[in-house]
């Protein structure tokens, strides 16, 4: 037999599969280093742009619940106020009333008059207070809404466009 023929009948181990070590190697080596030049400029950029992005979210997410409780605060302090308000009227009422019986019919008359038109000047007063602290409430609440619902969908509208949205959604039937 030749030396040629020897060899190539003779074939053991990784060689009798077909493998080239060497090119075995080069190819581990080749895979080793796309997979740490894959993991060095993408899988991390991307692994902490997804961070961001989460983080982003939970923030917008904090923000719209931080508004909702601002909401019921602003709402318990209104009605707080309004509570105040009547208590003081009622409190102005019975003085008055109190006044009014030791002084003549005249004088009783015109401090019933009086007290009845400061407690509505109140009320009213309060009613408008009330509207004008619950139209700012709203549109802040619009506003923040409007900020995170803009940074979670990446697409802010302009203000004019965020306020005709909100206007109508306000507008529009409760279900």
């Amino acid at each position: 037999m030749t030396p040629v023929l020897l060899a190539t009948t003779q074939a053991s181990g990784i060689a009798s599969l077909g493998i080239n070590l060497k090119s075995l190697i080069f190819q581990i080596i080749a895979f080793g280093i796309v997979l740490w030049l894959l993991n060095k400029f993408a899988i991390r950029n991307i692994l902490t742009n997804l961070d961001k992005r989460k983080d982003e979210m939970d923030k917008g997410l904090d923000d719209a619940h931080k508004a909702s409780q601002a909401l019921e605060d602003s709402t318990a302090k209104a009605n707080e106020t309004i509570r105040t308000a009547q208590t003081e009227a009622e409190k102005i009422l019975q003085t008055a009333t109190q006044q009014a019986s030791k002084v003549q019919k005249d004088i009783e008359a015109k401090a019933k008059q009086q007290a009845a038109r400061i407690t509505e000047d109140a009320k009213q007063q309060l009613v408008r207070d009330v509207e004008v602290a619950r139209r700012e409430l709203v549109q802040e609440t619009a506003r923040l809404v409007a900020e995170v619902s803009g940074a979670v969908i990446s697409e802010k509208l302009d203000n004019v466009k965020d306020m005709k949205l909100i206007e109508s959604k306000l507008k529009a039937p409760k279900k």
